[in-house]
């Protein structure tokens, strides 16, 4: 764990081996479209199909409707379901086959693949909310077609060299020579596993503890999308489930939600990965906290965490 406010420096555990952040990584992905949008190669109105073509997203989302927006992909309000937790209509889970082999190289496409041929649509684009890799996989897909790079060159163009953040990267597949911290599968480490591939552009990003601050606070201080673009992403629309909303590519801890007792906390705005490992600024005091739980079993000790540095923060 590290904890920065001002010149005030808090950590815990270790600091110098990168860990894997998961789904923080969505945040780096929305930057990416929000300069597109800046630059002037897309529009958030503009229907995903103008960008990605109609053979990829065929079967993604619901067929007598039109395609979501880019918006809307970025809200999680795309209709298209989750390939990562989902239901399967025919066969295995996505998670049964991914723990089946945990070194297998998951290529964008197979991501998209299983969406499209062991899922269905859950609703019309813009009808209901529901947290969505597969979203997000097309997103992905959104930025090499505009950016004309793949999507690792362009994140860490776009992203990591702008904001000058040596101490991240997206670990190449299959993974060679990247040292990361444990993280658990249920009781499996998989941090040596090809089986982190499956996150790509809804959470492919490692950095140290100090990697994360860096990337929030470029964030948030204009280094990488504007003022108007970063309030946009903190605009909540939707509950993920109480204590937990999401805005636009950005989730936003209202601990009110957790307990009543906890209504005077300051509200925090980041992300939280499926590996137990959470980004999150609260503005109001300019603090910044990456931390690292290790194992998909311990997100509710995590957010237990964040709570208590947000407790003693706050006295």
């Amino acid at each position: 764990m590290r904890v920065q406010r001002g010149d005030d420096v808090y950590t815990y555990g270790d600091q110098v081996t990168p860990f894997h952040g998961a789904s923080i990584g969505k945040l780096y992905t929305t930057v990416a479209v929000l300069q597109l949008v800046e630059e002037g190669h897309i529009r958030l109105d503009d229907g995903i199909d103008r960008h990605v073509g109609s053979q990829e997203i065929a079967g993604l989302f619901h067929a007598d409707a039109p395609a979501p927006t880019i918006l809307q992909l970025l809200c999680h309000e795309s209709g298209a379901d989750d390939y990562y937790e989902g239901r399967s209509i025919s066969g295995p889970s996505f998670r049964e086959v991914l723990r089946a082999d945990l070194d297998r190289v998951w290529q964008p496409s197979e991501l998209l693949d299983f969406a499209r041929e062991r899922q269905r649509p859950f609703a019309r684009p813009g009808e209901r909310f529901r947290y969505s890799d597969t979203g997000f996989a097309v997103l992905g897909r959104l930025i090499e077609e505009r950016d004309g790079r793949p999507y690792e060159d362009a994140v860490q163009t776009r992203v990591l060299d702008r904001a000058g953040l040596a101490d991240s990267f997206l670990p190449g597949w299959p993974l060679r020579n990247a040292r990361l911290s444990p993280c658990y599968l249920g009781s499996v480490d998989v941090s040596q596993k090809n089986a982190l591939s499956i996150g790509w552009a809804g959470g492919g990003v490692a950095a140290t503890p100090q990697g994360f601050l860096d990337f929030s606070r470029a964030l948030h201080d204009g280094t990488l999308v504007s003022a108007a673009h970063r309030g946009l992403m903190g605009d909540v629309r939707n509950r993920v489930r109480p204590g937990i909303h999401y805005g636009v590519g950005m989730m936003e801890l209202r601990f009110g939600g957790f307990s009543p007792l906890l209504r005077g906390l300051p509200r925090v705005r980041g992300h939280i990965g499926s590996l137990s490992t959470y980004l999150f600024h609260d503005e109001a005091s300019g603090t910044h906290l990456a931390l690292n739980m290790h194992s998909t079993s311990e997100m509710a000790r995590g957010v237990r965490t964040v709570i208590s540095v947000t407790q003693e923060l706050t006295r």
